[in-house]
């Protein structure tokens, strides 16, 4: 009698689990509007007990009094620290002096010496021109998470808030794997990336906001390795007259902490391209100031309205600052290290118009504990070579992205010296 009742107890519980979680994937599938990566959250789902959904929001049916247009959050498991994971989605519409700073912006000074990359390139997914977004992971109290922040044009306006808006926020925040923030793969990022967008297209198109869909096709995951992609071959810094690194062995690493690392495109992408190369290490004490970082970025379309635009804001685009004052002799006086210029230059390429953007950063020997350094005529002449020798290099190669996107009639823009005074 009592093995059988130890066996109708086992099946009692197993049953009541298959229902507990059919229960909460059907929760999942609904939740937030039908707008949750189903299959990849059901790895969270508890067996043995049941979701916590909260969801507001004049755009749920029915609709219900909130400030948000969708504010949902559903979580699982826990205790009195927080539950096991949870994801959240919140939709906003945005109004006067509300999200002023566009998500993702750097709020470095124009001036810092360090390179500015633009927060299109953050987003993992390209943006047309009037989106704005990033992802940031963190950490929870076990394992981590990534939040994507995106904010789209609305011309035709938004409903569902007393005031008028033509600005939409929407804010995603799903668990990952990882146990540190800093381990988040690529994957999880694009996931919750493609999320935010999908809530945005889902609102735009039920609001009529005049702007066309966000596409969720990512971009090429940039590789980091001591040897560049086959796209970004072109990038050689002897050929270029860069500063050198020391020699490499069989497998392409340095035979010493001193060499080029690279991040470059895995693949091609019509809409932009990224090639970078940094060295890593201590300076082997050439005179003069070598080139010890460069970044090459191309961008297609919309695309290239959305970024150019991102650079106007924070006055990296050529024209949006004042050229440094010079001395009689023609010198300016810079940062001792981390100088770096940015050279524009714009295309007619298969996809429309295009931009390029060359910028390399110097480095200028410490003299004692000085903060500043005077670049001469012929220091600043020649850092202006580098860059129209890199872009030419980068406009006239086979296997660059340019010759890739059939770009051509190429017009430069001008430079942006991006260094502290």
């Amino acid at each position: 009698m009592t093995c059988v009742l130890a066996a109708g107890a086992l099946v009692w519980q197993a049953n009541d689990q298959q229902r507990q979680q059919a229960q909460n994937r059907s929760e999942l599938k609904r939740a937030c509007a039908g707008l949750l990566p189903e299959r990849d959250l059901r790895q969270y789902l508890p067996d043995d007990s049941a979701g916590t959904l909260e969801e507001y929001g004049t755009m749920l049916d029915p609709g219900q009094e909130s400030r948000a247009l969708l504010d949902c959050t559903l979580s699982w498991g826990g205790g009195r620290w927080g539950p096991d994971a949870a994801v959240t989605i919140r939709a906003e519409a945005l109004v006067a002096g509300q999200g002023d700073a566009k998500p993702g912006n750097s709020e470095k000074d124009p001036g810092d010496a360090t390179p500015y990359v633009p927060q299109v390139d953050d987003f993992e997914i390209p943006l047309p021109l009037g989106a704005h977004g990033s992802t940031v992971a963190g950490e929870r109290l076990e394992g981590s998470e990534v939040t994507a922040s995106l904010k789209v044009e609305c011309p035709n306006g938004l409903k569902g808030r007393t005031l008028p808006s033509r600005d939409l926020q929407v804010s995603v925040t799903l668990p990952a794997q990882a146990e540190s923030e800093y381990d988040v793969p690529h994957a999880d990022r694009l996931r919750t990336a493609r999320t935010a967008v999908r809530v945005a297209n889902w609102v735009t198109e039920k609001q009529n906001c005049g702007t066309g869909s966000i596409t969720t096709k990512s971009a090429p995951a940039p590789r980091t390795s001591y040897e560049p992609s086959t796209l970004c071959a072109w990038l050689d810094p002897e050929t270029l007259r860069f500063e050198e690194g020391d020699s490499t062995d069989t497998d392409g690493r340095p035979t010493s902490e001193y060499g080029w690392e690279w991040t470059s495109d895995s693949g091609f992408d019509e809409r932009r391209g990224l090639c970078r190369g940094q060295m890593v290490g201590y300076s082997t004490g050439y005179e003069g100031a070598p080139i010890v970082d460069a970044i090459v970025q191309s961008w297609a379309g919309s695309y290239a309205d959305g970024a150019y635009e991102r650079f106007a804001e924070t006055g990296h685009v050529p024209g949006a600052r004042q050229r440094s004052p010079t001395r009689p002799d023609g010198s300016v006086t810079v940062a001792k290290e981390g100088t770096t210029l940015s050279l524009w230059a714009r295309s007619r390429c298969d996809t429309g118009r295009s931009y390029h953007r060359i910028t390399l950063t110097a480095e200028f020997p410490a003299v004692g504990d000085e903060t500043k350094h005077v670049m001469s005529r012929s220091d600043r002449t020649e850092f202006s070579q580098h860059a129209r020798a890199t872009l030419d290099r980068y406009l006239a190669d086979d296997k660059a992205w340019p010759k890739r996107s059939g770009c051509g009639d190429t017009k430069i823009l001008g430079e942006v010296e991006e260094w502290v005074r």
